[in-house]
């Protein structure tokens, strides 16, 4: 790691005007860090000044400007398969999933920025891992210019993990509000491979906040900004906090000086428990730093119209283990403080390094600065000083981004290096809309005036051909690109699949995975991507797993990946497995009408046919239930009879529910056996809100008292076989009509 030099600021000047295909332009630096650096306005500094705040801040702006990203919509990283905008709840709370640590105090310090970075890397572990990081030694050794109270941001906090400073256990460097130093000699306990940047809150007087719903349920806590006048007494948040709900709405400018962890929301938080009523419901549930004797046990509420929060949004993940690498190769310890470009969403970047052991180069690590960012990477061996595409050709990669951050992308095959050799890494990366996507870090007064370079470590080009030393045009300035080696190792080889016949809908079981050598093995992992997984994925085992999940019918590739004692991951042993889902099929028939339904749900027919997919050996009862108008008569193929079917699917079965309506009741001619008057055939008909009563054309006599909630039509004038009209039936009695109704047809009443 290069040693923090104190380096000579120089700020480039150029106008922004459109660049020549060949001249850099800087992007525009943060208006807020601008207006931080040269006046100290901001709340930031009032975190630290000598009479005590009742709750301190600590939150100052980064030179980065991410505004661009306002209302961006990331893509797959964000919009995963587990998440989507149309399924979010109408509330989550990471604390009903055991997905966060507790609450912490940062004391009279303005570390809230180290509190929210570490709160969301352990909400990530969370709930297989429950560490504790140590805020104290982000704080004290962030490596900027800052003092360790002086406060930071959620880019010092990437830089930190980046570069393999921390994170450190709580245990090894306690939090001290007082200190602002650390013990020298302590490792990380892992290494962070991936910090990404959500996108802004759309519109901070709209509850626009998808983005931010759905990194908090796939990642875990979610790091933000707000703007909180926490003063020297508890007087100068009544206009915006009340104390009996814990809840917050701040709404006039979009001004921030601290940082906290967003853990939840609730869509019908209602706005009467604010203490100024905001527009309309909603909140984000929030972890804050000032200890749990504050708010709700540490918490609080703050409304979707607050005009503070969400603006600046990060959140930790890809914690692996240490062992998975054991080099980080890199000229950028400050991480991204600036971008640079050539009037095009196009740009190359790449960094010479010399290889300090005989190891494998396993990953690079690169900042990517807008959402759905392609990138191309190129590995060469043996290049010429000043020329990172010359010597040979040994890997390449080629993806897309979804989110802005810093980004791991691992090689589908290691490069073997020899102690001594120079090697470059080259990325192309082809931005969505934004015209400065080359990361850069690049000295900043009062911020990172420890940023130094040296010719010969990092170039840039417009397009990839024609290469410039970027000192040429940045003083003490390198790309923001990194490289991850390990040693060699042997990995085992990995036995066989089996798989049951006939497969399981919703899981493959997988019943033997074995090791031919699995000395030191410690996990496995199946999955269906190639991609090389990490010993944080979910499904490593300490042995075989028990299943893998599809979705469908056909056949997939299975990948079966092993993780050695010293963390190395082999490469995979692959077997096709085809997958024979059973299918219940349903159809209703018959001339009435009715509804098939199914426990496990899945089937509901109320006409034609309808299916589903059961697993196999899945118990499956179907019920019918027949209309107003119409009788269950019974089921036919795979069950019979007129219960309720029942089945199990040891294969693809087929039923088919028949409905009739009601038959007539048949009034005249009592000798060929119908009803001797209407009275008698009323009384027998069925229960239901429709059914017809059939007469001859005969003199009814006597009286008929309609009192069932029923419609009854009295289709009458039938003939002795009552298939055609020859005449009008009649009563002569009295009719009386309760609660029933009456259609007539063909019925004479006298």
């Amino acid at each position: 790691m290069k040693g923090f030099v104190v380096g000579v600021l120089v700020l480039s000047l150029l106008p922004a005007v459109a660049a020549a295909a060949d001249v850099p332009l800087e992007a525009p630096l943060n208006p807020a860090f601008l207006s931080y650096q040269t006046s100290g306005s901001l709340s930031a500094r009032a975190s630290v000044v000598p009479v005590p705040v009742e709750h301190p801040t600590g939150y100052i702006p980064s030179p980065l400007d991410y505004s661009h990203l306002t209302g961006a919509t990331a893509t797959s990283t964000i919009r995963s398969a587990i998440v989507t905008a149309t399924t979010l709840p109408a509330a989550y709370d990471l604390r009903d999933y055991n997905r966060v640590t507790p609450v912490r105090d940062q004391g009279q310090c303005g570390a809230c920025w180290a509190f929210g970075s570490v709160a969301s890397l352990e909400s990530g572990l969370l709930p297989t891992e429950g560490d504790d990081f140590s805020e104290n030694n982000l704080k004290n050794t962030s490596g900027f210019d800052l003092a360790a109270c002086d406060g930071g941001n959620g880019d010092m906090a990437t830089a930190y993990f980046s570069r393999w400073s921390g994170p450190i256990n709580e245990a090894d460097d306690p939090y001290s509000a007082t200190s602002s130093t650390s013990p020298s000699n302590l490792a990380p306990v892992k290494h962070v491979m991936d910090s990404l940047v959500i996108p802004p809150r759309n519109s901070y007087n709209l509850p626009d906040a998808d983005a931010i719903k759905q990194a908090v349920m796939t990642y875990g806590a979610v790091t933000t900004s707000i703007f909180v006048d926490s003063g020297a007494s508890s007087s100068r948040l009544s206009a915006y906090y009340k104390p009996a709900t814990a809840s917050y709405y701040y709404n006039y400018d979009n001004s921030i000086n601290h940082m906290v962890a967003i853990v939840g929301w609730d869509d019908n938080y209602a706005a009467s428990n604010f203490a100024t009523t905001p527009p309309g419901n909603g909140a984000f549930i929030v972890k804050n730093s000032w200890g749990t004797s504050w708010g709700d046990q540490g918490y609080f509420y703050v409304s979707y119209y607050d005009t503070s929060i969400g603006q600046d949004n990060y959140v930790f993940t890809t914690a692996q283990p240490v062992t998975t690498y054991n080099r980080v190769y890199l000229y950028d310890p400050l991480g991204t403080t600036s971008s640079m470009g050539y009037n095009s969403t196009i740009g190359w970047f790449a960094n010479i390094f010399t290889a300090q052991a005989s190891e494998q180069l396993k990953a690079v690590a690169f900042q990517t600065l807008d959402v759905s960012t392609q990138y191309e990477v190129y590995v060469y061996t043996g290049v010429t000083a000043g020329a990172p595409r010359s010597g040979s050709l040994v890997a390449s990669l080629s993806g897309t981004i979804a989110n802005a951050g810093s980004h791991t992308v691992v090689l589908t095959t290691p490069v073997q290096l020899t102690q001594g050799q120079r090697f470059s890494v080259v990325v192309k990366v082809t931005a969505s809309t934004y015209k400065y996507p080359i990361p850069m870090e690049r000295p900043y007064a009062g911020y990172s005036s420890t940023a130094t370079a040296n010719a010969g470590e990092s170039f840039i080009s417009f397009g990839g051909t024609s290469w410039a030393d970027i000192t040429t045009s940045y003083a003490n300035t390198n790309v923001c690109l990194k490289a991850f080696a390990g040693q060699d190792s042997i990995p085992p080889s990995i036995g066989s699949f089996v798989v049951p016949t006939p497969a399981t809908s919703h899981t493959i079981p997988i019943t033997a995975l074995t090791a031919t050598d699995n000395v030191g093995v410690t996990g496995y992992l199946v999955t269906a991507s190639a991609t090389l997984p990490t010993a944080a994925d979910p499904g490593w085992s300490a042995s075989a797993p028990t299943g893998y999940p599809v979705t469908g019918n056909g056949t997939i590739t299975l990948y079966g990946w092993a993780r050695d004692a010293v963390g190395n991951v082999s490469a995979p042993a692959t077997a096709q497995v085809t997958v024979a889902i059973p299918t219940l099929s349903v159809a209703v028939a018959g001339s009435g009408s009715g509804t098939a339904t199914s426990s496990p749900a899945g089937i509901s027919c109320t006409g034609g046919s309808c299916s589903d997919l059961y697993d196999a050996g899945t118990p499956v009862t179907i019920y019918a239930t027949p209309s107003s108008t119409s009788l269950f008569t019974g089921w036919s193929g795979d069950c019979s009879g007129t219960g309720d079917c029942s089945l199990t699917m040891s294969g693809d079965k087929t039923v088919t529910a028949t409905f009739d309506q009601f038959p007539p009741v048949k009034a005249g001619t009592a000798t060929m056996g119908y009803y001797a008057d209407l009275a008698t055939a009323y009384a027998a008909a069925p229960d239901a809100s429709l059914f017809t009563i059939q007469a001859q054309a005969v003199e009814f006599i006597g009286d008929l008292l309609l009192n069932r909630n029923v419609a009854v039509d009295f289709s009458g004038g039938y003939d002795s076989i009552f298939s055609t009209v020859s005449g009008a039936s009649t009563i002569s009695g009295t009719l009386t009509i309760g609660d029933g109704s009456l259609t007539v047809n063909g019925l004479d009443i006298h």
